[in-house]
Formats: C-alpha cells, sequence, structure tokens
C-alpha cells in the first residue's frame, strides 16, 4: 500500500494522531452480491471526512477478482462518497482474500466517513494485523481514534506511525482550525463544468462540475487522468458554497477533475495583479 496516499489527508474536522493495535479481531466480511448503481451520497455532518487512494501495483492480493471488486468499492467510496454501498464491494473481496489488508483499511475509512467509529477501529485492527509496520494504517486509525473521543489511544497511535514514518502522525494541517464553510451574503454566478476560480475566491457554486462529498484530483503534466494515480486530491465539501484555499490548492494550479472520471471539475489559477487590482478574466 502506498502508504495511503493521503489524500491530503482531508478532513470537514482536521485531526492527525494514531492509536494502537487492540486485540480485537476484524469483522467478517459479507459474501453478498456487490451494491447496483442506485443510492445517494452520504456525507457526514461533522468530524473527520478521510479519503485514500493506493496504487495498483501495491494493492495486497494475488487474487485478481479480489482487486476488481476493491477498485470498485473504492470508486463508490472515494470518488462519489457512497460509503455504505462501497462496503459490498470491500466485503466481497474480503471474502476472496481475508488477508487483503488494502481491503479492511479502505472498509475502515468508509466506515468513519459514517461516523462508525467503533467499527472502523476493528477494521484498521485487522489490517495491523496482517500488516503492523504500515504507518499509514495506524495513522487513519488514529484518527477515528480522535474523532470517537479516544484522545490518549490516538496520541499513542500517531507516535507509533511517527516512528515508522516520519510522514505520519505529525500532519501540520491537524494543528489548524476545522473546516467551515464561508457565510456569503452575496454569491457569485455558477461556475461551468471545467470553468475557471482563483485562489482565494469565496461563495463559488462549482456544482456543474463536482457534487458535494465528491473528491477532485490533480496531476502533474504528462499523467494520464483516467490510468494514472491523481498527485494531489480534495474533497469539494459544498459545491454550492465553495472556497478555492490556497492552503489546499496553492501549486497545484490547473485542471482538477471530478474523481477519476477524466473530466475537468474546475480550473484553478492564480489571480493576476495589474494596476493594484486583481483580475478574475
Amino acid at each position: 500500500m502506498r502508504r495511503m496516499i493521503f489524500i491530503s489527508i482531508l478532513f470537514v474536522s482536521l485531526v492527525l494522531a494514531a492509536g494502537c493495535l487492540s486485540p480485537v479481531a476484524g469483522p467478517s466480511p459479507a459474501t453478498g452480491t456487490p451494491p447496483g448503481t442506485s443510492g445517494g451520497s452520504f456525507v457526514p455532518p461533522a468530524g473527520s471526512a478521510l479519503a485514500i487512494a493506493f496504487s495498483t501495483n501495491e494493492i495486497s492480493t494475488t487474487s485478481p477478482e479480489a482487486q476488481e471488486l476493491f477498485l470498485k468499492g473504492l470508486t463508490y467510496s472515494t470518488q462519489y462518497a457512497r460509503y455504505n454501498e462501497s462496503l459490498a464491494f470491500f466485503d466481497a473481496a474480503l471474502a476472496l482474500d481475508q488477508n487483503f489488508s488494502n481491503a479492511w483499511v479502505a472498509r475502515g475509512v468508509a466506515l468513519h466517513n459514517m461516523k462508525r467509529y467503533d467499527e472502523a477501529i476493528k477494521n484498521y485492527d485487522a489490517a495491523l494485523a496482517i500488516n503492523p509496520s504500515d504507518a499509514g494504517t495506524w495513522s487513519v486509525k488514529a484518527i477515528s481514534l480522535r474523532d470517537g473521543g479516544k484522545l490518549e489511544e490516538a496520541a499513542e497511535c500517531n507516535r507509533r506511525a511517527r516512528e515508522l514514518d516520519p510522514r505520519y502522525g505529525n500532519d501540520p494541517r491537524a494543528a489548524v482550525a476545522p473546516y467551515q464553510a464561508q457565510s456569503c451574503e452575496s454569491r457569485l454566478p455558477p461556475v461551468p463544468a471545467g470553468g475557471d476560480v482563483f485562489l482565494g475566491e469565496t461563495c463559488l457554486n462549482v456544482s456543474a462540475g463536482v457534487s458535494s462529498g465528491q473528491v477532485v484530483s490533480w496531476y502533474k503534466n504528462g499523467r494520464n487522468t483516467t490510468q494514472d494515480t491523481p498527485d494531489e486530491q480534495r474533497i469539494v465539501y459544498d459545491s454550492a458554497n465553495f472556497f478555492v484555499n490556497p492552503d489546499d490548492f496553492l501549486g497545484f494550479e490547473g485542471n482538477w477533475y471530478a474523481g477519476s472520471t477524466g473530466k475537468v471539475a474546475f480550473v484553478v489559477n492564480v489571480p493576476i495583479l495589474h494596476g493594484g487590482s486583481a483580475l478574475s478574466e
């Protein structure tokens, strides 16, 4: 697992601390048929919203069928925020390979985003029983512990994650204020799908290009937007009230795609200063 390419880690309520491996067995996977395409998105009204991605050459299963089911589950969970429906895909993958640690982690993230923190932790523990040296798993477990109010355990897991990999367990975003929607007295006209937005703009309606709760992806030049793993991802919490936060988008100007669809949701630009005023054209 690419130590869970934390799609930044993106939160509604930003936290990053990590917990320890509990002596609790992971839940048994269901073997039911994966869902169809019906059902709506679920976006938690509070707490952290996690998004993860995996490099296809680091997916930890030898079963092609399990990998295919896993990737479908990721699409439901990460691209469309349809967490409950994603669980059936992860369950089906785990029914084929109980040692598929990526699937345990992804299942835990989906449960976390449904605010089912205790269940999420059991899934992380199942993954850690298979691969106890994965710093990314310790780190997301910490977030679920933190959101579940278990701060001491979260701090301990944060320490474990940091010991395994200094990139984890000390995310500077954890120190900033939680995400909050901007209060807008007036709103700008809707942005067309693939339209321009500018760093620092607030009160934008980008729903023509991306839905609330959906992930947007950014790729370096030359990358394939439908095949390669995104270089950066963010969650658009409220597409009708969007803030182009420089903390999230500075340095990642250009096309941002809706999930992994290859369709441009919006294009981030740096405002051009001219004669003391910022131009948006």
